[in-house]
């Protein structure tokens, strides 16, 4: 992975936080696993995060060195943390302090406040969840540059989702490469959704084109082809010349709230989330299986409907594939038999390739007269149409035999009156084709042929 955005440091500076620190204290917060446990909490524990860097700032400058030696106290700091998190402050920031030690996620020494670096630390409540969620982050044996202005908008009062979804695109954007600060990355919102517990249509809203994100300038998006977006997420910029004064002075805000609280950004849109449906996209060839429908939508029961086969004719007509005329409808309707006999998955495709290449002579007598006898009872109605019998009907025996039973059955189906007694007799009807001697006694029920001698 690249990342184009390099630079020394973000503007304000940052604090290296490690990935368990992040995944501890947020699991703290959904699981409930710590009693009483809030998101507040959460607030106070990135709060306390930037105070200990302002600590660490000063003492690295040589005529503050005093500062560092500087025994931490109680009021001092919460007055500190009150600060960057508002509300009413006092009681209720001590108490935080007290849940935060009892998880293990802090603890107060005599000069700094110390951070849990391991799952040892934990309390035994809270490890199991930490250690799930960690296993999530790649790369999390790094420390994670998360710039100090990140810190003081997350715990100034910034909801959860979109303090999630910051988080989310640090762990997967943002590295420290030596004296390279680098920001840029791609981040999925399935990661975020797995790893932070976040609904998708939620990360979709609060990073979008129109979420809060963008329109304050923390997140600038990038050009992706569209393979990497399905596959690695979008490609982002967490800007480094982002500063949340800029940022609340270009925002909506509460006039009468007090200087020296974070106020809010209003984060609303007025476009409705994604869908629920297909949150995550194939990643590769699945689902590619085509569509049942065939060509134009027609599936395999239309082409055992006669009006159906006859409107697919009249549209290969106006395409200009066939010509109008008998022949072509009874060529394109034997070709409509022999698709619904032969073809075993696509039986529109097999039609319209027998008729796109002229692939008549593959057509057999039999699906010819199949597809006669549709043509006739399209044209005359199914009564007509059943009168004469295809081949398979025709029985056993040849001569007078076989057209004796015909006659028989055309008699049984009412469609002949009852045969004469020569018609069942005669042997002169062998030289004549059954075929042509049942379609004479259709229309003469007294005909026979003389003998010959």
């Amino acid at each position: 992975m690249t990342h184009g955005e390099i630079r020394t440091k973000p503007a304000g500076g940052f604090r290296l936080i490690t990935p368990l620190q992040l995944a501890a204290c947020w699991t703290a917060y959904r699981s409930k696993a710590v009693s009483g446990f809030s998101y507040f909490d959460f607030r106070v524990y990135l709060a306390l995060h930037e105070v200990q860097e302002r600590r660490d700032a000063a003492s690295r400058t040589a005529r503050s060195r005093a500062t560092s030696k500087t025994r931490y106290e109680l009021a001092r700091l919460v007055d500190e943390v009150h600060g960057l998190v508002g509300g009413a402050g006092g009681r209720r920031i001590r108490s935080s302090f007290r849940r935060l030690k009892m998880s293990g996620l802090v603890s107060f020494g005599r000069t700094r406040i110390e951070f849990a670096s391991s799952l040892d630390e934990l309390s035994a409540e809270l490890r199991p969840h930490a250690e799930r969620m960690h296993e999530r982050i790649p790369n999390r044996k790094r420390r994670v540059p998360v710039s100090r202005g990140t810190l003081r908008f997350i715990a100034g009062g910034a909801a959860a989702s979109v303090s999630g979804v910051m988080l989310g695109q640090i762990l997967r954007c943002v590295y420290l490469r030596g004296t390279s600060y680098r920001c840029e990355g791609s981040c999925s919102t399935r990661f975020i959704e797995d790893t932070f517990g976040i609904h998708a249509r939620t990360v979709k809203r609060v990073r979008g084109p129109n979420g809060v994100l963008q329109r304050m300038g923390w997140l600038v998006p990038k050009v992706a082809d569209r393979w990497h977006v399905q596959r690695y997420g979008s490609r982002m910029v967490v800007s480094p010349t982002w500063r949340l004064r800029a940022a609340v002075d270009n925002s909506t805000r509460n006039p009468t709230a007090c200087c020296k609280m974070t106020p809010r950004i209003v984060a609303g849109d007025t476009e409705s989330p994604p869908p629920e449906s297909n949150r995550y996209l194939p990643s590769g060839l699945r689902n590619q299986n085509p569509a049942g429908g065939g060509r134009g939508g027609v599936r395999k029961s239309d082409l055992s409907n006669a009006e159906h086969v006859m409107r697919l004719y009249r549209e290969a007509v106006a395409r200009g594939v066939l010509r109008d005329g008998e022949a072509a409808r009874l060529g394109f309707f034997g070709a409509a038999e022999r698709a619904k006999r032969r073809a075993s998955r696509n039986e529109t495709g097999f039609l319209w390739t027998v008729v796109r290449r002229g692939l008549w002579h593959f057509i057999t007598q039999d699906e010819e007269d199949a597809g006669r006898r549709t043509l006739r009872a399209l044209d005359t109605g199914p009564m007509r149409a059943e009168s004469t019998p295809n081949r398979s009907e025709l029985g056993e025996g040849k001569g007078p035999q076989r057209v004796a039973s015909l006659v028989a059955d055309l008699a049984a189906k009412r469609v002949l009156p009852s045969p004469p007694a020569k018609i069942l007799r005669t042997t002169s009807c062998t030289t004549i084709p059954g075929k042509y001697a049942l379609q004479r006694l259709k229309n003469d029920p007294d005909w026979t042929r003389p003998d010959s001698s």
